[in-house]
């Protein structure tokens, strides 16, 4: 998996990713016709080996839905880029890699706080993450 160094890497990837997802649900969209919310709620309620192939492609609307939403969300955020740094943050800050992005790709979301650096401290109150 190639890592992404930019933003604006990590912006046409994000780009390219709904695209897919937006024809996804216009094929879905055209395949299944109208979808009540009667249908929405029977696919919720629905045990996974009992849907039938019209339920299965809600079940696949819906997800592509929810998959627009949070590619979206991801172009709203700042990400960072850490290949080859140690990321320093508050002991127990977790680094989230977003929607859309593996972690391989090294495209986290920017913790609250943190830092960047090449080099760790001797010494230091805070934890950190080594992309090196």
């Amino acid at each position: 998996m190639k890592t992404i160094k930019t933003n604006e890497e990590a912006q046409a990837k994000l780009d390219s990713e709904i695209l897919k997802v937006k024809a996804e649900i216009a094929g879905l969209e055209d395949k299944l016709g109208i979808v009540d919310e009667a249908e929405e709620l029977e696919v919720e309620n629905c045990p996974l080996m009992n849907r039938t192939p019209r339920q299965w492609n809600i079940s696949q609307l819906q997800h592509a839905c929810r998959s627009l939403k949070w590619l979206n969300n991801t172009k709203k955020k700042e990400l960072i880029f850490p290949d080859g740094k140690y990321l320093m943050v508050p002991k127990g800050t977790k680094v989230l890699s977003p929607s859309g992005f593996h972690p391989d790709e090294k495209v986290f979301l920017k913790p609250e706080q943190g830092c960047l650096v090449d080099v760790l401290p001797r010494s230091s109150n805070m934890g950190y993450h080594d992309f090196t």
